[in-house]
């Protein structure tokens, strides 16, 4: 179901690039990119009845909790599309570039870009978009937050030399360096355990954790419960020890988990290439012969353990729901993470590989 006036989406964009010969023949370039959302999607689900909630209690986590009842029973959901104008997008970039005269070649850039968006808008149906929406209010309320696509911070870095073996350049062996080096991917931290979808059950069939989790300054902002040998306490100790080992996490205590607010780890990889070429005399014309080497992701070549990019998990899911106590508002929870570090995300396996191509070029003139 669309609104009577609904858009398809629309953006504004302005981009503004300087560039300049610095001393030294350096080759100097300098970027800026804006977009500002004018039209996008949004659903909402329709047929939820807000009046029928309560808010959480025991904590300073006081989100409201949705008790799941429709407006109008015939129907699980009825999902409405609507435009919102909130979201934009930031890149910028600079690069220096330098040819030398004895066949090097020199090249490096830094960019910057974030986005933010209330909603992706890239799912098939209006219903697994709707539901897929994390936030701390209700998928009814989502907040404005980073989106999947936020590049962060990436470096990228490049050598070249070229040497001729001959004054008519009929033999040359060329070696490349490429390096890039980039922000992980954004995820969320949110509730487990399958109850955890009742947070923000506004109707419709969930089946999806997406409440955003509460990170507590101290032990009194989270009401943890033994966990069959595991004390309180010692999952406190734990869950702590969790917090303090995660950038995102240990600087936001005592607030709200974004959407999207952190990110896997930095990864840098390594890419080589040689090449031979040999000049070959037809007639008149000198066609060419060039036998090459790449190695993607050298660094893994020299150690297993480099070069490795973490899966994104879209959402981590960290402290499971147990339900509420006695009182019907105060949640319960357990915590059972016990890898820390980079150990708690998965390696990409195919991309965390080096890779090996040669490659036969015959290039008619």
């Amino acid at each position: 179901m669309f609104t009577q006036d609904f858009k398809y989406p629309q953006v504004f964009r302005a981009s503004l690039a300087l560039d300049q010969t610095l001393p030294g023949g350096i080759e100097a370039t300098i970027e800026g990119i804006f977009t500002k959302t004018l039209n996008d999607v949004l659903y909402t689900n329709v047929n939820s009845d807000p009046t029928l909630s309560f808010n959480m209690t025991g904590t300073p986590d006081n989100r409201p909790v949705y008790t799941g009842e429709r407006l109008d029973p015939t129907y699980v959901a009825v999902y409405l599309a609507s435009n919102t104008n909130q979201g934009n997008t930031y890149n910028l970039s600079a690069s220096l570039s330098k040819n030398f005269d004895f066949g090097l070649s020199a090249y490096m850039a830094y960019t910057y870009g974030d986005s933010r968006t209330l909603m992706e808008g890239t799912s098939s149906q209006n219903s697994s978009q709707w539901r897929g929406i994390f936030s701390v209010d209700g998928r009814n309320n989502p907040m404005l937050a980073r989106s999947d696509f936020s590049i962060g911070s990436r470096l990228i870095a490049a050598l070249g030399y070229d040497l001729s073996w001959d004054p008519q350049d009929m033999i040359k062996t060329s070696v490349s360096l490429f390096y890039n080096g980039q922000s992980g991917d954004p995820f969320s931290y949110v509730y487990a355990n399958d109850d955890a979808e009742n947070f923000n059950n506004e109707s419709g069939d969930i089946g999806r954790n997406r409440s955003l989790i509460w990170i507590p300054a101290n032990q009194s902002e989270i009401n943890l419960i033994d966990d069959g040998d595991v004390t309180a306490a010692q999952q406190w100790e734990a869950l702590n020890d969790f917090i303090e080992q995660d950038e995102y996490l240990s600087e936001n205590r005592g607030s709200y988990a974004e959407r999207n607010g952190a990110r896997t780890p930095f990864f840098s990889q390594f890419d080589v290439r040689l090449a031979q070429s040999f000049g070959v005399k037809t007639g008149s014309k000198t066609n060419r012969l060039e036998v090459s080497l790449d190695i993607f992701n050298f660094a893994n070549l020299l150690n297993s353990d480099w070069g490795a990019i973490y899966n994104n998990p879209f959402d981590y899911r960290i402290i499971n729901f147990e339900g509420f106590a006695a009182d019907g508002t105060t949640p319960q929870f357990t915590f059972t993470e016990d890898n820390l570090g980079d150990e708690r995300f998965n390696i990409s396996d195919r991309i965390s590989r080096w890779r090996m191509r040669l490659g036969v070029r015959y290039t008619f003139n």
